[in-house]
Formats: structure tokens, sequence, C-alpha cells
């Protein structure tokens, strides 16, 4: 019976810590972007676009990257696979692409991308608007720009 009672305190809690995790401007530790407050208003809006290519195929973007329903609409989003991203935020932050991939909950960082780590033997290169920039996981998101991140 107590071991019962255990079991579903357990389940209850696990269930309430994913439904707050979903709502909150931080995933497993790694701050995000935080969700739009509808009561504030809009200081940037703007869209750009992302295409990522894995060992020489396009990998397509999630539909709804950032949709927490019934929680949060994150300020970076997705509303199809299109690679068309959404930037709606409350404040004039700089948001970045690594930012994208947390709210995405994909790794990317120094030693991988999604599940591909990075070795001496692959390449990670971005390009933004077509001229290759080194600033990983810090490339700043603007206005109609075209992001690639290509590796192989």
């Amino acid at each position: 019976m107590l071991l019962g009672i255990f079991l579903v305190l357990a389940i209850l809690t696990s269930a309430f810590l994913y439904e707050k995790s979903l709502s909150e401007s931080v995933y497993l530790g790694i701050p995000t972007v935080p969700c739009q407050d509808y009561t504030q208003p809009i200081q940037q809006q703007f869209t750009f676009r992302l295409s990522i290519t894995i060992n020489g195929k396009p990998y397509t973007l999630d539909s709804s990257i950032g949709h927490d329903y019934g929680k949060c609409l994150h300020t970076l989003y997705t509303n199809d696979s299109s690679g068309k991203v959404y930037v709606v935020a409350n404040d004039t932050s700089t948001y970045t692409l690594g930012q994208f991939f947390d709210v995405w909950r994909k790794t990317f960082n120094e030693t991988q991308i999604m599940q591909y780590p990075l070795t001496t033997q692959d390449r990670l290169e971005i390009l933004v608007n077509g001229k290759k920039v080194s600033t990983g996981r810090n490339t700043p998101l603007f206005p109609n720009e075209q992001i690639e991140v290509i590796y192989e």
C-alpha cells in the first residue's frame, strides 16, 4: 500500500516537472529563450531562413519548433518545415543560432550537432547569406538572413 502511494506521488511529481519544463525558459539546465508574453508589447518581429545539410542531405526542421502546446510559444519558433523561422520578442535582445537549437531541443555545440559528434575528420560550416562565419552557437539572428549549417 505504501509503495503504491509512493509510486503515484513519484509519477505525479514527474508529470508536474515535465509540464513545468515546457513553459520555462530553461531546457535541461540550458538557458533558452522566453515564452512570448501576450500582456507585453512586441519589441521585434522578423523571420530568417535556416537550412541544415547533414552528410550531403537536407535535414528537415520540425514543423512546430518552439510550440509547447498549452503552455507557451517561444520567442523563436517554426510553423512548418520550410526552414522559415520566426522571431517574435517582447524585448530587443539579439537571439542566436544556439538558442534556436536549444528551443528545438537539439544539441549544437563545439563537439556535436544533434546526434552527430564533431571529430577532426568532420567539417561543420555556418554560412550567413553565403559567407562563412566562425561564430558557431553565437551566430546572431537578424531579419531576412539565410543561414546554412553544413556538417560533413
